[in-house]
């Protein structure tokens, strides 16, 4: 029974699916929701004004939603950016790893995809398995 764990594909299915659990927790510990939603609901006020400032012709108003924009999207940026280099760093971690272990599984497939043909290696595999769990996860856990 639990040879069929064993196979490469399975493996590297639970081990992908496992990572991007990970990484999802990691982004929900990692990025504040009220922080972002208040920097967007932040920056949608201040495109407002800055359409009515130039619906108006006034430069000098314009000038200064401009940079508050560019200041307050400066922090939404850092705010994504923090999660972007922890994903980095797990992934590239793991990746060595990961290809040393599976460097010569491949699977067939009963079709051909363009650019790819008929037989997935790791990698397209793992990318596959990891869009596949994030979307379920997403959507599952933001269901609420």
């Amino acid at each position: 029974m639990f040879e069929i764990l064993l196979r490469p594909h399975i493996l590297l299915l639970i081990v992908s699916s496992a990572i991007t659990i990970f990484l999802f927790f990691l982004n929900r510990l990692l990025v504040k929701k009220d922080v972002l939603k208040e920097i967007k609901a932040r920056m949608i006020e201040i495109r407002e004004n800055l359409a009515k400032a130039q619906a108006a012709g006034n430069n000098e108003e314009m000038n200064k939603y401009l940079n508050e924009l560019l200041k307050v999207n400066s922090e939404y940026m850092r705010q994504n950016l923090k999660v972007l280099i922890a994903s980095m760093i797990v992934i590239l971690a793991v990746l060595p790893f990961i290809n040393n272990a599976f460097s010569t599984m491949a699977i067939s497939i009963p079709f051909e995809i363009p650019l790819i043909g008929s037989k997935i290696n790791w990698s397209i595999w793992y990318i596959l398995v990891s869009f596949a769990v994030g979307w379920a996860i997403k959507r599952l856990l933001e269901a609420d």
